[in-house]
């Protein structure tokens, strides 16, 4: 990348740049998004797998050894979001350890292979479980599972649910788990672990030295320093541009480009305080493909598009480049961003129109 071309050049709306440079940053940020078109079947990762199982400390808990696989199982893992163009990809792949293990696995796989690390350990009681998620976007919830497990610690029975589909992204991004023993499915049978429980297992286990080293704790200190930017006099431009550079701060490089996606959303939603619509646009090409997530942000009279990067974060866009994207074999399921998009473009058109009649 160009010494002169940084994450806040590549946040700048096209009409703040001269017609030259536009072209260069826009260049520059196609190339980008072509790169991270990706064949999710390349990665065998059961020599990963094999090495957790085989490294279980022995000088822990029975509930410290469930922690400290699913923490480095959920580093090894990505979600396979084919399964939103393709549900076969649910059922297809293997979970054998002595055969190759891709990366990209869908709720299915993920649970089976924790189901199979946990119930290796003598005193646990593994299995899995279905689930309905009503609230969790980008997952297919009627089909979803995840896994009871059941021991005893200090004398005591415990019964608890892990969903480490759900917690990828939170612990490749070194954010605190929420789905470890910290929620039920309703009926009541679950124990709950607390955050202050999990905190204090992470430390005993070397993934944490205090509360700090959890990237929440930046996150708490972004929101305070975001909602000073409330407190002063700007214009609704001026201040999401000035929010999105600091957001932009938080974003880092994951493995999967939907982990990616998820975190950046959570970071809108703690963070941006004001309206603002996700769409997924995706583009498949010989076996590869490339998933990408547009926000619309909405502040008074201001409106501002911007495309997740996985590689660099945040950059602008505009409803005529998205347009153009759909135009050359992207696709979205979103008939919203087509209308959004088609109209937009259409008035443009219009207003052309009637400037050369005049």
């Amino acid at each position: 990348m160009s010494e002169n071309l940084d994450g806040t050049m590549l946040l700048k709306d096209n009409d703040e740049e001269n017609s030259e440079h536009t072209n260069f940053v826009e260049a520059i940020k196609s190339e980008i998004i072509n790169l991270e078109l990706k064949d999710l079947s390349q990665e065998n990762v059961a020599p990963e797998i094999k090495l957790i199982i085989e490294n279980i400390p022995d000088d822990i808990s029975l509930l410290e050894k469930v922690r400290w696989i699913y923490i480095n199982l959920g580093k090894v893992f990505c979600y396979d979001y084919r399964i939103a163009y393709e549900k076969d990809y649910a059922f297809v792949k293997n979970t054998d350890l002595d055969k190759p293990i891709e990366r990209y696995q869908t709720c299915i796989q993920i649970s089976e292979i924790l189901n199979k690390a946990l119930n290796s350990i003598e005193g646990i009681n593994a299995r899995i479980v279905r689930r309905v998620l009503t609230n969790a976007r980008g997952y297919y919830g009627n089909d979803h599972v995840a896994v009871e497990v059941q021991l005893e610690e200090n004398g005591m029975p415990l019964k608890l649910l892990l969903d480490l589909t759900l917690d990828l992204y939170n612990i490749q991004s070194d954010c605190q788990t929420k789905h470890f023993g910290f929620e039920d499915d309703g009926s009541g049978e679950y124990d709950i672990i607390s955050q202050p429980e999990n905190l204090e297992m992470d430390k005993k286990l070397g993934f944490v030295e205090d509360e700090r080293d959890y990237r929440d704790y930046r996150i708490e200190e972004t929101l305070r320093e975001l909602q000073k930017v409330d407190l002063e006099e700007l214009s609704s431009k001026e201040a999401i541009e000035k929010k999105l550079r600091i957001i932009n701060r938080l974003t880092q490089k994951f493995n999967g480009y939907h982990e990616g996606k998820r975190y950046m959303s959570m970071l809108f939603t703690r963070l941006l305080n004001t309206y603002f619509h996700e769409f997924n646009i995706y583009y498949a090409k010989d076996g590869q493909i490339n998933l990408k997530s547009i926000f619309r942000i909405n502040s008074g009279d201001y409106e501002k598009w911007v495309i997740y990067s996985n590689i660099l974060g945040l950059m602008a866009t505009n409803k005529e480049i998205i347009r153009n994207m759909l135009n050359d074999l992207w696709k979205t399921k979103s008939n919203s961003l087509e209308d959004i998009v088609s109209l937009a473009v259409e008035n443009e058109d219009s207003f052309s129109q009637l400037v050369i009649k005049k």
